[in-house]
């Protein structure tokens, strides 16, 4: 009998989905629904649901007001590339410690994926299991190195066994990504909530000139 429950496994997915929903301020009603689609959307959306998070979340710590102009800063981060491995978004981010290294990693190999499905018109059907189904043992090692993203929240242990199991993992190799995606944007969430923490006094600061200003008051006490 197969130990992995894929109904526990999607509820899950859709209660970090429904973080984000309130967290970034974006529809994500129907975003664990996607892993239901064919594993080429699968790549291709979730890949681009990473790029927009990210963008949302390094906007969120680099955006130093008054001294930066917001719609200057996001311009700019909507034109980095996501993957360029010296100014892209995943660099980025891993440079102000939004990722750490294996969750950059993580999110490195799962956009290449994506950019592998896309350029190539002959993996339009791409079957991610079939495609499993024919590794050896060391091409399984590879895979569970390459798709890791365990470290802080232990979805991927929950569900595949610490250590991982080889033999859970050949039979759901969507889900162990899956479940990695999932560690991956519940750890960008809590890194955003620590780095806002750090600049909490700035951040008030900032929040009450700017009241202040929109009222119609001087920041510095004049009522003018």
């Amino acid at each position: 009998m197969d130990p992995f429950d894929p109904k526990d496994f999607i509820e899950c997915a859709e209660i970090e989905f429904e973080f984000y929903e309130e967290f970034f301020d974006f529809p994500t009603k129907s975003l664990a629904k996607i892993f239901h689609e064919d594993d080429f959307s699968f790549f291709v959306k979730y890949s681009s649901l990473l790029e927009l998070i990210l963008g949302q979340a390094i906007f969120s710590q680099l955006h130093s007001p008054p001294s930066t102009e917001p719609l200057v800063l996001s311009k700019f981060l909507a034109n980095l590339d996501i993957n360029n491995h010296r100014t892209g978004k995943i660099k980025l981010a891993y440079e102000i410690g939004l990722l750490n290294k294996e969750e950059a990693n993580f999110s490195r190999k799962f956009t290449e994926r994506r950019n592998l499905l896309v350029h190539s018109g002959n993996l339009l059907y791409f079957n991610l299991r079939d495609h499993v189904a024919t590794f050896d043992t060391s091409e399984m090692l590879r895979f569970i190195k390459t798709f890791k993203c365990d470290e802080a929240t232990g979805d991927q242990s929950g569900f595949f066994g610490d250590p991982i199991n080889l033999d859970l993992v050949r039979p759901h190799p969507k889900e162990y990504i899956m479940a990695g995606f999932m560690g991956l944007l519940c750890n960008i969430r809590t890194s955003c909530l620590s780095l806002m923490r750090d600049n909490e006094n700035h951040i008030l600061i900032h929040r009450s000139f700017e009241n202040q200003r929109i009222v119609g008051t001087d920041p510095m006490g004049s009522g003018q």
